[in-house]
């Protein structure tokens, strides 16, 4: 937690547990809960060895990550897992205007008050969001291909 957030000083206390994983109560600081799982390490060497997958996302940053830890505490790797997408949109109608690329999620902007994309599941061939229904339409037919539905 010291070389992710240097300057977070929440005292990290067990939450809960459940299988290899273990939550604990990090404070306003984060999203959800930050997880510690038990995991097994390939080593350079063919060998595995025991480590762990430390799971933090912060609140105000929204910044989620992924932290390899070995079993001595040593720091692995740290993986961004936050997306960083950009969506061409219509800033009114096709009508009035070319596409603009914005960044997303876009929740609380101009663009789109409530987010990019909806809160239902997604699907690589059937998107939904609070400005459009995007699907797959492979046969041209002007309606979503069967395996789009959901």
């Amino acid at each position: 937690m010291k070389r992710l957030y240097p300057s977070e000083s929440a005292t990290f206390r067990p939450a809960g547990v459940r299988g290899n994983t273990t939550a604990y109560d990090g404070g306003a600081f984060f999203y959800r809960a930050p997880t510690v799982e038990a995991v097994v390490i390939p080593l350079e060497n063919g060998t595995l060895a025991k480590g762990w997958l430390v799971e933090t996302w912060t609140a105000d940053e929204n910044v989620l990550n992924h932290t390899t830890v070995d079993g001595n505490g040593n720091v692995l790797d740290v993986e961004l897992r936050t997306a960083s997408d950009s969506y061409n949109v219509f800033a009114e109608d096709p009508l009035k205007g070319a596409q603009t690329v914005v960044s997303g999620p876009g929740a609380g902007n101009a663009q789109s008050p409530a987010g990019w994309l909806g809160t239902a599941a997604q699907a690589t061939i059937n998107i939904s969001g609070n400005n459009v229904s995007a699907y797959l339409d492979a046969d041209a037919n002007n309606a979503p291909d069967s395996a789009g539905l959901q």
